[in-house]
């Protein structure tokens, strides 16, 4: 027989954490309560003589929380002698700078997007000069790639000329590829190029009902590249070789239609979350593009991005918001609100480090993750099956 309610408390940060054995006539269960200050990650082990049984859950702050975990049986049927709650926040701060005004080397007049490639190197597009900066992740300068380029011909096919197609006419954004190159939106020649890491070009991709000026592009876990074909407000999807799969939205005011998308990121299941303005809103399908619920916006959002842990950030001029991947509003990571001020455009590199890009004044910053660990081991022995 299942026994009455314990409970035991932990204190963060003068917040609550509550853990309760929750009488039930299902096998017993552990239930977590908490309100995060701060972006963390809860990790949740099992301490017993005969297995030890860890699991970690992604708890999200700003709202309470309830998690409810079976509590594991060993040899016998006997439960674990202790549980092991285990919190790690993290917080932002501020760490290098760079960047200016100018077409100089490492300088930027429009900057309008930055990415991250799996070598932590950043590229940062300015579209007044359609080129593309790339930095170290010190904020190093490297080198630059392109110009501006008109192509008449709209074809590789029928000019041959590498040089002409290694360059824009609107580069807009890019996105790191799985074979040593990336991909950038060439938005007025309507086409996305793709280069080698030394910005040489290999080839073009439009489909057979052509883009009418791509902008955002992003790319899946399965290596799928999606392209938001901005004024025929669709996102269309292609295969690693550049065959288009299928396409996402069309205009129109159904809750699968967009009327004013702007941005759009892939959450870590593959999901797709959409920036429409018009409402404005950002809607969320699923990975075979079913519609899965939607959230209304404050104010005009200019944009999009995805954290490491799955948060999705939503862009402002004047601020930053946050949001889990299911659309939760959260409490920004920020200790300084002006920190998220003017951002244009932000990206992470694989050691969780945050790069923004701000254009009033023209500057990349860097802010590293600082996180605390709070730990405490509970005695579960007091409760018997």
């Amino acid at each position: 027989m299942l026994p009455l309610l314990l409970f035991l408390s932990l204190i963060f940060f003068s917040q609550a954490l509550e853990i309760k054995v929750v009488p039930s006539h299902s096998p017993q269960f552990l239930e977590i309560r908490h309100d995060l200050p701060s972006w963390g990650k809860v990790q949740v082990r099992f301490i017993s003589k005969d297995r030890d049984l860890s699991q970690s859950i992604d708890l999200f702050p700003a709202s309470t929380v309830t998690l409810r975990l079976p509590i594991p049986t060993g040899q016998e049927g006997r439960i674990p002698q202790k549980v092991e709650v285990t919190e790690i926040h993290y917080t932002y701060k501020q760490q290098r700078k760079a960047g200016s005004f100018g077409s100089g080397p490492g300088q930027m007049r429009s900057p309008i997007s930055i990415s991250a490639d799996a070598f932590d190197h950043i590229y940062a597009i300015d579209s007044s000069d359609d080129r593309i900066l790339k930095f170290s992740r010190e904020l190093r300068f490297l080198r630059e790639y392109g110009s501006f380029n008109w192509d008449t011909s709209n074809s590789f096919k029928e000019d041959f000329s590498s040089i002409e197609e290694g360059q824009f006419d609107g580069a807009r954004d890019l996105v790191s590829g799985p074979n040593l190159t990336f991909f950038v939106s060439d938005m007025r020649n309507n086409r996305i190029v793709e280069l080698d890491l030394q910005g040489r070009f290999v080839r073009e991709i439009i489909p057979v009902d052509e883009f009418d000026e791509p902008t955002v592009i992003e790319m899946n876990s399965r290596h799928e590249i999606a392209v938001l074909d901005s004024q025929k407000e669709r996102i269309v999807l292609f295969n690693s070789f550049g065959q288009k799969l299928y396409t996402l939205g069309g205009y129109g005011k159904s809750r699968d239609r967009f009327q004013s998308p702007v941005d759009f990121v892939f959450n870590h299941h593959d999901e797709l979350i959409v920036l429409d303005t018009k409402v404005p809103e950002i809607k969320r399908f699923s990975s075979a593009s079913r519609f899965m619920g939607s959230k209304k916006l404050k104010d005009s959002p200019v944009g999009l991005a995805l954290d490491p842990f799955g948060y999705v950030v939503v862009l402002y001029k004047d601020r930053l918001e946050f949001f889990t991947p299911t659309l939760d509003e959260v409490a920004s990571p920020f200790k300084d609100p002006k920190e998220g001020q003017g951002v244009r455009d932000l990206c992470f590199t694989s050691n969780r480090h945050l790069y923004v890009l701000k254009d009033d004044p023209i500057q990349l910053i860097e802010f590293v993750p600082k996180l605390r660990i709070d730990r405490e081991t509970l005695e579960l022995s007091a409760i018997k099956p």
